[in-house]
């Protein structure tokens, strides 16, 4: 005696090969590479089933090894956030320098431009804390 199909059979066959349903197992019955096509997705179907059970240690160690690479992408990305802050107060002195320069502001020895770098570093830093702190101002990653 024959087991009979699953729903999830039947149904897989008639939509898969667009068939009526009586008609498919006909097919089946006198087509070799239909029912080796069938026989292929049966094992295959079946393989994602036969599973072997994982130790809990072996989870752990996997979860430990997942948490650790994740704290190492997120250490990664501050830095790189650091520094990418650190470059643009940077660039931002360096510009407030220029503005000043080419609009022939004078400045006095080496006090002036510090405190010319100075003063566009801090401005571009309290643009940052401000676009932060007031969304309408800010874009909503910019907490990121």
């Amino acid at each position: 005696m024959t087991e009979c199909l699953g729903t999830d059979a039947m149904i897989a066959i008639g939509d898969a090969l667009s068939w009526d349903v009586s008609e498919g197992l006909r097919h089946l019955q006198t087509c070799e590479e239909c029912r080796a096509q069938l026989e292929a997705l049966r094992l295959t179907r079946a393989a994602f089933f036969d599973s072997e059970p994982v130790d809990a240690a072996v989870l752990r160690r996997i979860s430990a090894a997942l948490s650790a690479a994740a704290d190492t992408g997120r250490k990664r990305t501050r830095v790189r956030g650091r520094w990418g802050q650190s470059a643009e107060a940077f660039l931002a002195g360096v510009t407030a320098l220029i503005i000043l320069v080419t609009n022939r502001v004078p400045i006095d020895g080496i006090g002036g431009a510090a405190l010319g770098f100075a003063l566009g570093a801090a401005l571009m830093v309290c643009g940052r804390i401000l676009a932060r702190s007031v969304p309408a101002f800010g874009h909503e990653d910019a907490h990121a």
